[in-house]
This record gives structure tokens, sequence and C-alpha cells, in this order.
């Protein structure tokens, strides 16, 4: 989808808050079944499933099912079979949360770039202004130029090397 010709939306605060009461419940109802929260270390110590392992994950606790001598002892089978659930559901979970990420980002980058070419005409303006007597010019040149000036490529001639003889 082409970006949006406009954006010039901005969110009710009914509409913000409920985005926001939602994502929360997510965090209460999560920490509702188990608070759960990682160090780095941890991060990067627990084994996880991608894709392609999961299909024999969940063929390794069907079989343990029927082969009880060679269940391991650290975890209940019944416990290994909710892990499992809990695995393929927020799984399934993190495919909606990547779409609202995606429509979220989608939206803001959008928002973003329209609000920072507006300003950039803005502070364009009052340069071409400047001299004119325009109310403003002085205030948004002032405001503005922090982020402005000294980038980008210079328009000045560029002076060559001077190499010694």
């Amino acid at each position: 989808m082409p970006i949006p010709d406009k954006m010039g939306y901005a969110f009710t605060g009914t509409q913000k808050q409920d985005i926001i009461d939602h994502l929360k419940g997510i965090n209460v109802i999560m920490n509702s079944i188990k608070p759960v929260q990682l160090s780095i270390e941890e991060h990067h110590n627990v084994s996880t499933i991608d894709n392609t392992r999961l299909p024999f994950v969940i063929q390794g606790e069907q079989l343990a099912q029927s082969y009880t001598a060679l269940r391991p002892s650290f975890l209940l089978l019944a416990d290994c079979t909710n892990d499992v659930k809990m695995t393929q559901d927020m799984k399934e979970i993190f495919n909606y949360l990547a779409e609202t990420t995606d429509v979220l980002t989608d939206f803001s980058m959008c928002s973003e770039n329209y609000a920072y070419k507006y300003m950039r005409e803005l502070y364009e303006n009052a340069k071409r202004a400047k001299g004119s007597n325009t109310p403003g010019v002085d205030t948004i040149i002032a405001a503005l130029s922090p982020l402005f000036e000294k980038q980008g490529p210079s328009n000045s001639p560029v002076t060559p090397p001077v190499t010694p003889p």
C-alpha cells in the first residue's frame, strides 16, 4: 500500500486510553498467571522453540504420554503439556502482536513524516521570509534552526587538501 497523501489524524482521548488499557490488560493477565521477568543473562540461557522445532516438541510431549519410564523427572508431564499448549497459544498471540505492531508503526511513521515535513517547510518559509517584516520569522528560525543548521550537504565550495611538496 502506498504512503498516504496526508494524515492529519489524532486519537480521541477514549481511543488512546482504550488501546493503552488493552495493552496493560495483557500484562495484568500474564502476571496473574505467573509473573516472569528474565534478566539479560537469563534471556541468553533459556532454550526457545522456533517454528522448525515446534513440531518435534509437540511430538515429544505426545510420545511421553505413552513411554512413562522415559519421562524426565524435573517436570511433570501435565506441566509439560501445559507448556506446549502455552507455547502454541503464545505463538498465535505473537502473530497478532506483530500485526498490531506493524499497524501502529506504519501509522506512526506516516504521521511523523508529515509532521516533520510540515515543520521543515515552516522553517524554510521563515528563512525565505527573513527580512520581510513577517511576524514570527525570527522566533521560528531561532526555535527550529538547531535542528536543521549544519546538517546535510554544505553549499560552500570544497577546498582540495593541500599536498605537501
